[in-house]
């Protein structure tokens, strides 16, 4: 039931970001006058937290996906050692989160573009980068791919230990 609820979530999740982005960079910069206050920050706002939920959401889901397929046999995986993996997972995509906007100017903006096919330049919404959340950006996705090669290590040595018994 947990695998199901997870890929469901994971779905929503990347379907509202798609969504989201649809909107900020398809529809509403063609629109004229649409760049209310609130549309602007929640589809700013938006691109920032639903990328890290989808990837939280994964990440777990990948845990959670080596804990049952050796559930009940040898190779089943320590209590605590899911417990500790598990709270790793979560933990990381909301740290970064709350590292990110503390660092980060949160004053929403309007952007320009130059788009070649239009006459006339595009809007769209967006926070403001800085050069303090990049390195925070790039050590959020090392994170997540050591994660990753680690649930796979984890699962190719348990494979690999029951295979050559």
């Amino acid at each position: 039931f947990r695998v199901h609820v997870l890929s469901i979530s994971q779905q929503v999740v990347g379907l509202l970001w798609t969504l989201n982005e649809v909107f900020r960079f398809a529809i509403d910069p063609r629109l004229p006058n649409t760049h209310s206050q609130f549309a602007c920050s929640l589809t700013a706002y938006s691109a920032k937290i639903l990328p890290w939920i989808y990837y939280g959401v994964y990440i777990y889901q990948v845990l959670y996906r080596v804990l049952i397929s050796f559930a009940g046999s040898f190779l089943a995986l320590n209590k605590r050692t899911f417990k500790i993996l598990s709270t790793l997972a979560i933990i990381h995509p909301i740290a970064f989160l709350v590292l990110f906007f503390a660092l980060n100017d949160q004053s929403v903006c309007a952007h320009l573009w130059d788009a070649p096919e239009y006459d006339e330049q595009l809007v769209f919404c967006g926070l403001p980068g800085s050069a303090s959340t990049a390195p925070i950006i790039v050590s959020a996705f090392a994170i997540l791919l050591l994660e990753n090669l680690a649930f796979a290590v984890i699962f190719s040595c348990k494979l690999h230990r029951l295979l050559s018994r």
